[in-house]
């Protein structure tokens, strides 16, 4: 579902003519053009906010105390979790820019290792916060609920369900928060 619901989200918006259209009040840039990363983001984070979920379960299960006594050890368990999810997003990326170049023309990130950079370091931060919840969440279905409560409204500030720069002022104020300041 994390591969091929962005995919499909992607060719559902495309189908749409407005969002192929370029505005002003988008820099120039058409909806579909401003959708394609946050699509991805949205991919990442299906598949690191599942991560709580699949622990939780092992858990739950006594999968990971089992694996104690064995030379696998859990902790190469989670980190095959966490490597599996590396490469799914990988796949995730590369099928969304494919089917937005090919598709719809949408240009390419101008700078590839950085682009590359920012999409490994959003992933350790969503994989941070999953193993974090599988961490506190004391069930299966805990862990379910906490991260729809993380994952909808980061959805919604990151402007898929509403364009950013066509929200209230309020909401715009909180999708642009700065949450950290470095000085």
């Amino acid at each position: 579902m994390g591969i091929a619901l962005p995919v499909v989200l992607l060719i559902i918006f495309g189908f749409i003519p407005t969002f192929r259209d370029t505005q002003t009040s988008f820099g120039g840039y058409s909806a579909f053009d401003i959708y394609v990363p946050i699509v991805i983001l949205m991919s990442m984070a299906l598949l690191a906010l599942g991560v709580p979920a699949v622990l939780t379960g092992y858990r739950e299960k006594g999968v990971l105390r089992r694996l104690q006594a064995t030379p696998a050890g859990a902790a190469r368990v989670l980190a095959a979790q966490l490597l599996v999810n590396l490469i799914l997003v990988v796949i995730s990326v590369m099928l969304v820019l494919a089917v937005a170049r090919l598709g719809y023309g949408v240009a390419l990130p101008r700078q590839l290792a950085g682009f590359a950079l920012s999409v490994l370091l959003t992933l350790a931060a969503l994989l941070g916060l999953g193993l974090f919840i599988a961490a506190i969440a004391p069930s299966t279905r805990g862990s379910q609920v906490i991260g729809g409560l993380l994952f909808y409204p980061m959805l919604f500030f990151s402007g898929l369900w509403f364009p950013i720069p066509l929200m209230a002022p309020a909401l715009q104020h909180i999708a642009h928060a700065k949450w950290f300041r470095w000085e």
